[in-house]
């Protein structure tokens, strides 16, 4: 991508002209209708057979691939085959993950495919013998998962070929979200056929454009591209996972059984750029109908619609048919994993636009191949959880949220995941962000003992001896607890200090038969540290994401930057996801909720099965704002996206003292004015709007704004007050003013409405004349609390 703040003139004229084109048909597409059909490039007719001892798949089918440049010819076809990334540690993508996506390869839990027929039907040429194996990112000469296969003759504009392929997968013990688990019983199978990369139109830096592939080879950070496509998928396998395979799309007539101890089921699925496909031994198959219409929301559906100014019913959702393979570990989860699809269906639907398709397939992966759960494809997820998920964690909510999201962001615009995962993974995380701050509590995060959670309540039932005895003699303990019970007199006061940090502890009294003693057993499980702590503070999913982001340097600008480009995977994934995120988040509070869902809305709509690019986004989000009188955006897609400047305000200690004035002005005990100087900084690059409270000790408040040409700005109708510098027609690193009032200033604070979601800190946000020490306190106790309960379950052992 060009790296500029301006939005390419050409491109801008060509969206306009379409605007002025079909205004009419995108206002329409702006309340979600259906989606424009799809240029489906390839169509796939296959047939795989799962042999789960060996963890292969053998393979055959024909690719019908059409050229869809309406000028140039193709004289070879680029494909895909990103199964032999984990054919050895010579990989371009084992060679960057270094062994942080697994452990280093076994070559016993090796990976591959091997192409062994690709024949043009018609001419019956065996095109296999020409090909070669290409590295265009690297120039490694061992990776091999892009294959150039030169065609026998040029396919023109327009044209379109059938190849006939056979082909063998290995499948890899699982890693990088495909593969086989422990025990050969389970199988995501992923990334598994020869794939065409997108032959596409691009841009040079020179304004030029021509049609090239993009066909990259798999990187360890970066996913994956596609062209649109139809799928009919025959897959087969043994008897032993009748009715517990799951794939993109949906399952065609019934599955036929062979003499052979197999059974074979039919998938097919248009238009997606991809297809998925799983097999469990132990799936639990649980199958219900999300009814579409208003969702699980219809108040929220409602809500949007008033602010789009349409009606509900124009918002209405599509029923969908929705798979769920469950771990039978997890059948207590199964209302869970329901509610969460039932809760993203709704809430993305209803303010992005509805899922199109009209089947979804959930996976929940084996214990013993986490690492194919958090992964999407088009009509299909999968999740992942834990045995004992706490009540208050988002598990598995957090991550079926997300991978739902991708059917948006991904599933229906297949934006270059190569070159800019940002435009799907950060979308997603703001649009998961979204959905659990509006369906759920503030997750919380529990401390774990033996891998269990314990939010506020035993790890283990067992009281010890006396706890036990205690309960099969209630009336002792009773009189024990009550009538000769020791109180705790002059520690009153801890004992309120504890209440009003919110704990349970120290007891009013002490009773002289307590619940336990020392040599107890188990006693000391129950009271070892992690289950002595305070309350956990829940914390808002977008402040953990912002504090997430926060805590890592700014070393890449969001975009322009392939995924191995990036510094380092912290780099590539915080930028991809968490920055990207804060970023959209930021968007909206300074365009207000509304604009930010017209934005998003149009963008979908007008993108989908498109393959947009960053300067699309930026496009359609100009667009908007400059229809609802929002401003101009480009410097802040310049300064966030394009350049990635950190975002960081903050306050200095006010100084105030009296004010110079006249002593006969003063009435007989009367004090006079208060002069204070308050200065706030820019610490960051990025310049932004910022606001600013100050509240004076009378209570009295006044609200200004610091803008990006550094002038000053009263929002609530008082004077401007006087500058200590004037302004310099750009935000400077530092703007004082002089604030004279009856009082003195006693609290100063940047961004009270939080709008900056990508501010770097908050620590220097405020000042108080008077601090407040609850904040201090409250983690100084559960710290000396965790130290002093761990020395003291470490020193009796």
């Amino acid at each position: 991508m060009k790296r500029t703040s301006r939005i390419p003139w050409a491109r801008l004229l060509g969206i306009w002209a379409l605007l002025v084109g079909a205004g009419a048909w995108w206002s329409a597409r702006d309340v979600g209708l259906a989606a424009p059909s799809a240029d489906v490039v390839a169509r796939y007719v296959l047939e795989a057979e799962l042999l789960p001892r060996t963890r292969q798949v053998r393979a055959r089918g024909t690719l019908t691939w059409r050229n869809p440049s309406d000028t140039e010819p193709v004289d070879a076809l680029w494909l895909h085959l990103y199964m032999n990334a984990f054919r050895d540690e010579r990989s371009t993508f084992l060679q960057e993950a270094s062994g942080r996506r697994g452990a280093p390869l076994d070559p016993r839990d090796a990976g591959s495919i091997d192409v062994t027929r690709f024949v043009r039907s018609g001419t019956g040429s065996d095109l296999l013998p020409a090909a070669t194996f290409e590295a265009p990112d690297d120039g490694n000469a061992f990776d091999r998962t892009v294959l150039k296969v030169p065609l026998d003759r040029p396919l023109g504009p327009g044209e379109e070929a059938t190849f006939e392929m056979s082909w063998d997968v290995v499948l890899p013990r699982v890693r990088a979200r495909t593969g086989a688990a422990l025990g050969n019983t389970f199988f995501l199978v992923a990334q598994w056929f020869p794939k065409p990369g997108v032959f596409e139109r691009t841009q040079a830096a020179d304004g030029t454009s021509s049609w090239q592939w993009s066909c990259h080879q798999f990187h360890a950070h970066s996913e994956f591209y596609a062209d649109w496509s139809s799928f009919d998928v025959t897959l087969r396998a043994p008897t032993a996972y009748e009715g517990r395979v799951g794939a993109t799309g949906q399952r065609t007539g019934d599955p036929q059984r062979s003499d052979d101890g197999t059974v074979a089921v039919r998938f097919t699925a248009e238009p997606v750029h991809d297809f998925a496909w799983v097999a469990g031994e132990d799936f639990l198959v649980k199958t219900f109908r999300f009814g579409g219409g208003a969702g699980a929301y219809p108040e929220e559906q409602r809500r949007v619609a008033r602010l789009l100014g349409r009606l509900p019913e124009d918002l209405a959702l599509s029923p969908v048919e929705v798979t769920l393979l469950l771990q039978p570990e997890h059948a207590d989860l199964e209302s869970r994993h329901r509610d969460a699809i039932i809760n993203a269906l709704s809430l993305m639907g209803t303010w992005f636009g509805p899922y199109p398709f009209p089947t979804l397939t959930v996976v929940d992966p084996d214990h013993r191949g986490r690492a194919a759960g958090g992964m999407e494809y088009p009509t299909f997820i999968t999740g992942g959880v834990g045995l004992d998920p706490a009540s208050r964690e988002l598990s598995p909510e957090g991550v079926l949220v997300h991978e739902f999201g991708h059917q948006i962001f991904q599933g229906l615009l297949a934006s270059n995941e190569f070159e800019h995962a940002w435009l799907d993974e950060g979308f997603t995380t703001y649009a998961t962000g979204r959905v659990l701050m509006a369906a759920y509590p503030p997750p919380v995060r529990p401390a774990r003992v033996f891998g269990q959670p314990w939010l506020r309540r035993a790890a283990l039932p067992f009281d010890g001896i006396v706890g036990t005895t205690r309960s099969a003699v209630p009336p002792l303990a009773s009189l024990f607890d009550d009538k000769l019970a020791i109180s705790f007199g002059k520690l009153e006061p801890v004992a309120k200090a504890a209440s009003w940090l919110g704990s349970e502890h120290p007891p009013k009294k002490l009773s002289l038969w307590p619940p336990s003693f020392p040599m107890a057993p188990l006693d000391f499980v129950r009271d070892a540290a992690p289950l002595t702590h305070m309350d956990l503070v829940p914390l808002s999913v977008a402040e953990g994401e912002r504090l997430r982001d926060a805590e890592r340097p700014v070393v890449d600008p969001i975009a322009g930057r392939k995924g191995w480009e990036y510094l380092d995977r912290s780099s590539y994934g915080v930028n991809s996801y968490m920055r990207t995120a804060n970023a959209l988040r930021t968007l909206e509070r300074l365009v207000g909720e509304r604009t930010m869902l017209r934005i998003l809305r149009r963008y979908v709509d007008r993108w989908s099965f498109r393959h947009p690019r960053p300067e699309d986004f930026f496009a359609v989000a100009q667009e908007v704002a400059t229809e609802d009188g929002a401003g101009d955006l480009g410097w802040f897609f310049d300064e966030v996206f394009v350049r990635g400047l950190p975002v960081a305000y903050g306050v200095d200690p006010v100084e105030s003292r009296p004010a110079p004035v006249a002593p006969d002005s003063l009435a007989p005990g009367v004090d006079g004015p208060m002069l204070s100087r308050v200065i706030v900084r820019r610490h960051g690059e990025a310049r932004f709007p910022v606001e600013v409270v100050v509240r004076f000790e009378d209570g009295t408040e006044r609200r200004l704004r610091w803008n990006r040409d550094d002038s000053l700005e009263a929002l609530d109708g008082g004077p401007v007050p006087p500058r200590v510098a004037p302004a310099r027609g750009e935000q400077q690193r530092w703007v004082g003013v002089n604030l004279i009032g009856p009082t003195a200033v006693s609290l100063v604070q940047v961004d009270p409405s939080e709008r900056l979601a990508l501010e770097r800190n908050r620590l220097d946000d405020g000042w108080r004349a008077t601090p407040r020490p609850e904040a201090a306190i409250h983690l100084a106790l559960r710290a000396l609390g965790q130290v002093e309960m761990t020395t003291t379950f470490y020193g009796g052992l």
